[in-house]
């Protein structure tokens, strides 16, 4: 049976923090909150959003009553940022392994998939996905909680892969917890939205400071 990737995509493969603290901060703005700096970020991002800005500090009803203006904020400045990244040291090598070892590759986020797929035709790599799970739009569901865990599931189900041959990557607390509940191999990737003493809580089978280190692990673990 064909072994799976799943890839997170922002501060995973895409190298794109700082957009995703400048989007954070052109949006707590609007409720009258000073900028926050990368270890605050770090230390207090989490899923759903809602969760996130509570975090800093925005009460619940407080961003309920304008979460589609900070969405769309947030999106702004982010997507204007988004345009100047480049993919992670060691992406683009450790995608063309994946492939040239048969590794089936799903690109699975939170993140618009249209969006997602212009950055990847930007790279060209869109042929070394073999999915693409993206959202289709930021709507309530975006508040009230995520299903990257779901759609996993779903694609997994569908797909006929065994979790013992699968393995999850992400640079927040989501990765390894769905990977734990699935029964994936996890690896935590640090420098992204949240903090590596907060990723070593969640108790990933591996964390990782680059790419390179995946493939290295990989190896030894899959042995191929």
């Amino acid at each position: 049976m064909t072994h799976l990737a799943v890839f997170d995509w922002n501060c995973t493969l895409f190298d794109d923090f700082e957009p995703m603290l400048d989007g954070t901060n052109a949006s707590i703005s609007l409720f009258g909150r000073p900028a926050i700096d990368a270890e605050t970020l770090r230390d207090h991002f989490t899923m759903p959003i809602l969760h996130g800005y509570v975090a800093l500090g925005i009460g619940v009803d407080e961003y309920l009553s304008r979460h589609e203006e900070a969405a769309l904020t947030f999106l702004e400045c982010y997507e204007k940022g988004a345009l100047d990244c480049r993919l992670k040291d060691g992406a683009l090598d450790l995608l063309l392994w994946l492939n040239e070892h048969d590794v089936h590759c799903l690109l699975l986020s939170n993140h618009l998939r249209e969006n997602i797929d212009i950055q990847l035709r930007r790279f060209q790599i869109e042929s070394m996905f073999h999915g693409v799970s993206g959202r289709d739009q930021y709507d309530a569901s975006f508040i009230s909680g995520m299903d990257k865990q779901e759609r996993l599931e779903v694609y997994m189900n569908k797909h006929g892969f065994s979790p013992d041959k699968a393995f999850i990557i992400g640079d927040s607390e989501e990765e390894p917890e769905i990977g734990n509940h699935l029964g994936l191999t996890t690896f935590s990737i640090t420098g992204g939205v949240v903090s590596e003493e907060r990723l070593k809580k969640c108790n990933p089978d591996y964390v990782v400071h680059d790419l390179p280190g995946v493939k290295t692990t990989l190896a030894e673990i899959w042995s191929i």
